[in-house]
C-alpha cells in the first residue's frame, strides 16, 4: 500500500458519523462524492505539510477538477467550507498521531 493510499484511508475514516460525521452517501461523479474527494486531498496536503512528507498530485486528481469547479461556481464559499472541514479532519489525524506518539513504547522491555 503507498503512502497515498494510507493517507486517502485515513482521510476518509475522518468522516465515520462517530468521528466528523461528513455525508459519506455520495456515488462517483455525484456532487457528495466529489466533495469528499476535495476533503481527503486537502486533508493530506494538511497532513503532508504537517509531518513533512511529499505529496504529490495523482491522476485521479484530474478527473475530480470538473466537479470541483462545478461546486465553487454554484457556491462561491464552497472552497471555505471544504477547507474547514480538511481542518477538522488534519487536526483530527494530528491529534491522533500525538496521543500516538506520547503513549510508552509497550514494546520495549
Amino acid at each position: 500500500m503507498t503512502l497515498s493510499e494510507i493517507s486517502d484511508k485515513v482521510t476518509h475514516s475522518t468522516g465515520h458519523p462517530s468521528r466528523l460525521n461528513r455525508d459519506m452517501s455520495g456515488f462517483f461523479g455525484s456532487p457528495s462524492y466529489a466533495r469528499e474527494e476535495l476533503i481527503a486531498e486537502m486533508t493530506a496536503a494538511l497532513c503532508g505539510i504537517r509531518f513533512g512528507l511529499a505529496t504529490t498530485p495523482q491522476q485521479e486528481n484530474a478527473a475530480y477538477l470538473a466537479s470541483w469547479l462545478r461546486g465553487l461556481k454554484e457556491k462561491p464559499e464552497y472552497l471555505f467550507d471544504i477547507l474547514i472541514d480538511a481542518n477538522k479532519a488534519a487536526t483530527m489525524i494530528a491529534d491522533r498521531v500525538e496521543e500516538s506518539n506520547a503513549k510508552p513504547d509497550e514494546t520495549a522491555a
